[in-house]
């Protein structure tokens, strides 16, 4: 099975090349190192949520859009959240869970750890890894790509 840093780390690599890009110009427009945009794409560790925000905006392209399901490179427009990737989980999580009647308590059951910690995520705390975040969109029935998505709206 890939985990969301895989399908993360194979997708912006092929994104990045399409786009005609170094790792050098990449790791220069975020502010790293070369070698931390290789340890990304050579899927070497589980991703932060604030470093696909960096990379997100370093290509100019919306995380969830890279997270989603079909992606298709050539397809992807130029654009940037407006507001730090993390706020839009934790409104959307919020949002999601509150939408289907889900206390901290049972998500916390669901992903076997305590509602302190699914509640640090609704409360904007920094550190998150992406498979934390799947594991927390699964267990309340929705996507990754949903919990990315500024225009997510829980039905």
């Amino acid at each position: 099975m890939i985990t969301p840093s895989q399908t993360f780390a194979r997708r912006f690599r092929e994104l990045r090349l399409f786009r005609d890009l170094t790792q050098e110009q990449v790791a220069k427009c975020i502010g790293v190192q070369k070698y931390r945009v290789s340890e990304v794409e050579r899927e070497l560790s589980d991703i932060r949520i604030e470093t696909i925000d960096q990379f997100c905006r370093a290509l100019h392209v919306l995380p969830h859009e890279v997270m989603a399901d079909k992606f298709d490179p050539e397809a992807r427009k130029f654009s940037v959240l407006k507001e730090p990737l993390i706020h839009v989980i934790q409104r959307n999580v919020r949002a999601a869970r509150e939408s289907k009647g889900m206390t901290l308590t049972e998500i916390g059951e669901l992903i076997g750890t305590q509602h302190s910690f699914v509640c640090r995520i609704e409360l904007q705390d920094y550190g998150f890894r992406v498979s934390t975040i799947d594991r927390v969109a699964k267990a309340i029935g929705v996507s990754l790509s949903d919990v990315m998505n500024p225009a997510y709206s829980p039905t």
